[in-house]
């Protein structure tokens, strides 16, 4: 009988060991995906720290981080974030000491009433209890990692075991007559407001939903413009939505009436002043109306949020050359080429961009792109050998090497170079490089036909359309922060962007 106990035992340990490795390679491995990597979540960390530094006794305020932190790093091109990815962290930057301390508080009581709940238990009720105490605390430690009860389903998921595990199973009666009627009737008054409140803004919500989807639908009733001002109503029934100020000012830029676009746009970057690309957006219509001043100011504000972002840049050398500071325009140009943002085409829309590009030396990797975009009787072997796509593992390397060999001779299975394309392939502009080799293909092959069809997929894939975000995880920024839907693309087509790939994009201009 021993023995055997000492089997069970065993066995038991064993398996418990192999169930702890397997969980620990698995969260070790999770910190390898994209968005879950340790130098992410310790960036994020440092930041928060930051922020709570600049108001460390109250915070900043509910629901301020992603404002807060759009202002410690370049968004774009850096990912916007809502949340401090740790719990503790984001209720420091958010409510300061005071909302720590209240924090602190909490999570004793809830510990104290488990325990009460464990001691007064019979050995039926700890197996529910044990439930919810697992539950509770498993969830509370997930938020050392994350934020997920920002979604208000999951954090009715977390609320469910935290209820089971604190709610007592002999419950004291109230006795004085106060609490007797109080209660419920505060309970009643409570339920009631919440519900209220919720639909009224459930109302103004759906009702803003059904109208942005109208200008976009195949059999569209209604413009921007009209759009527009029907937000109105939404907005007057729900002001305090920063987000609908911001869709009501884009709307009336695409049904052109400037005017009222930056009226809204000043409303919603007076709440929300860290948000890029609403300034960005605001300085093109003010450069529409004619206000060089005001859209220069606006576009350098852009820039002081996203200095890393180069079409930003670009944009405000773009509004100080057409006003007439060539040498603005100049400095600014030169910053753009040093840092190796020459591949655009707009380079060699004036004069002044084209003296400033003739300036720098061109490396390997961009005479290999314009000799492959010209059909240009250059070496292509030895401008591939000097390019850095020589050195890289991915969709665009294959495809420009088989483009490559194509036009040089050289010996290569396009099945196998293409399979590996698609292997590496994460990203749409992957797709379109895809596309693209499959044209090249194609128009060797001498089916021209079927090259131009390649070739138009190609392009549309990577044409902007409002149904698809411009910058990759800039609709965080409405989803997660505002917890609304939006129209996906967010820049203005007024404003400066090129393709983010500059390569692909050269390549596919008609």
């Amino acid at each position: 009988t021993t023995r055997r106990m000492w089997l069970i035992w065993g066995v038991s340990a064993l398996v418990s060991s192999l169930i702890v490795i397997i969980v620990i390679v698995i969260i070790v491995r999770s910190f390898s995906l994209s968005g879950r990597s340790l130098d992410l979540r310790t960036d994020i960390y440092t930041n928060a720290i930051t922020i709570f530094a600049e108001s460390p006794i109250i915070g900043h305020g509910l629901f301020t981080f992603g404002r807060e932190f759009a202002q410690e790093q370049s968004q774009p091109p850096r990912q916007p974030h809502s949340h401090a990815h740790n719990g503790v962290l984001l209720i420091m930057a958010e409510l300061g000491l005071v909302g720590l301390s209240v924090l602190v508080l909490s999570v004793i009581t809830v510990f104290v009433m488990m325990r009460r709940n464990w001691l007064g238990a019979t050995a039926q009720q700890r197996r529910l209890l044990t439930i919810g105490i697992a539950g509770a605390v498993g969830f509370g430690v997930h938020h050392l990692l994350d934020f997920p009860a920002m979604m208000p389903l999951i954090a009715l998921t977390g609320l469910i075991p935290l209820a089971i595990a604190i709610i007592p199973y002999q419950p004291q009666p109230l006795q004085t007559s106060f609490r007797m009627i109080g209660h419920p009737l505060a309970m009643l008054i409570a339920t009631i407001g919440f519900i209220g409140v919720g639909g009224w803004m459930s109302y103004a919500y759906s009702s803003y939903t059904a109208l942005v989807a109208r200008p976009f639908a195949p059999n569209a009733d209604m413009t921007y413009a009209q759009v527009g001002d029907a937000l109105q109503a939404v907005i007057d029934t729900d002001p305090a939505m920063a987000w609908y100020y911001h869709q009501q000012g884009y709307l009336y830029a695409l049904g052109v009436d400037d005017a009222q676009a930056i009226r809204a746009y000043q409303a919603f970057l007076a709440s929300e002043p860290t948000y890029s690309i609403a300034w960005a957006n605001i300085a093109s219509l003010y450069w529409r109306i004619g206000d060089v001043t005001q859209a220069i100011d606006a576009q350098q504000r852009a820039i002081s949020l996203a200095p890393d972002f180069a079409p930003y840049r670009f944009g405000l050398g773009i509004y100080l050359e057409a006003s007439g500071d060539a040498d603005g325009a100049r400095g600014i140009y030169r910053q753009l080429i040093q840092a190796g943002n020459s591949l655009w085409s707009a380079w060699e829309a004036t004069p002044l961009r084209q003296s400033v590009l003739s300036e720098f030396s061109i490396s390997d990797s961009h005479q290999l792109i314009i000799a492959l975009d010209t059909h240009q009787s250059t070496d292509l072997l030895s401008l591939w050998r000097g390019s850095q796509y020589l050195a890289e593992n991915s969709t665009r390397a294959s495809i420009l090497w088989l483009m490559v060999a194509l036009r040089t001779g050289e010996a290569i299975d396009v099945s196998a170079q293409i399979a590996q394309a698609k292997r590496l392939s994460q990203t749409i502009y992957d797709e379109a490089w895809i596309a693209f080799g499959e044209s090249e293909i194609a128009r060797h092959a001498g089916d021209l036909a079927r090259a131009d069809a390649y070739l138009a997929q190609a392009r549309d894939k990577i044409a902007f359309k409002f149904n698809r975000e411009d910058i990759i995880f800039i609709t965080n920024i409405p989803y997660f922060q505002f917890l609304v839907t939006s129209i996906p693309r967010q820049l203005l087509p007024d404003v400066f962007y090129p393709t983010p790939d500059a390569a692909l994009g050269r390549l596919l201009e008609d």
